[in-house]
């Protein structure tokens, strides 16, 4: 099938298993359904929903905001964000050239639209407070669905340390 190829090259790694998720008593997502769903969903929904939340603010502006503490963190924090997506996708492209194997397109195209992502509510940060905007709703909605999804990856990942006999660096 085709999302396992995308996931894994030897399609060894399939994008739904029931025996992993419902039929065991410490249920995980797999590792196909971690990298694409719970990576693509917040950014769908930020990519969807920004061009209709965007035109909403050019039309009704309610004034400037001045750059305040909040704000810089709030943009610092967007930028690290995105550093971070980066990052990922050039290790990807360090471990292809050191190890000579071929890797999973999902390693390199699920970074990149999350650093996509994660620029685009850099701007929509910045364009808010150019607008006048302190919160949204839009921008709420996002993080919460990223914070849900990475919050699923991040126990998998405390699972599967757990669960590995020897120590990884």
């Amino acid at each position: 099938m085709g999302l396992e190829r995308f996931c894994s090259v030897d399609s060894s790694d399939p994008f739904w298993d029931w025996n992993s998720t419902w039929n065991t008593s410490n249920p995980d997502l797999t590792q196909c359904f971690q990298n694409t769903v719970l990576v693509w969903v917040p950014c769908f929904y930020l990519w969807i929903g920004a061009p209709i939340y965007l035109l909403y603010l050019h039309s009704h502006g309610r004034g400037y905001i001045c750059m305040s503490h909040l704000n810089k963190a709030k943009t610092a924090v967007g930028f690290l964000l995105w550093i971070i997506c980066w990052s990922d996708v050039f290790y990807s492209f360090w471990e292809k050239n050191h190890n000579s194997s071929t890797i999973a397109p999902v390693l390199l195209i699920s970074p990149t639209l999350l650093g996509l992502t994660m620029l685009l509510a850099t701007f929509v940060i910045q364009y808010e407070r150019m607008k006048g905007v302190q919160s949204s709703g839009v921008m709420l909605i996002f993080w919460l669905l990223a914070l849900l999804c990475a919050t699923v990856t991040f126990r998998s990942k405390i699972l599967q340390a757990l669960g590995e006999v020897s120590l990884k660096d």
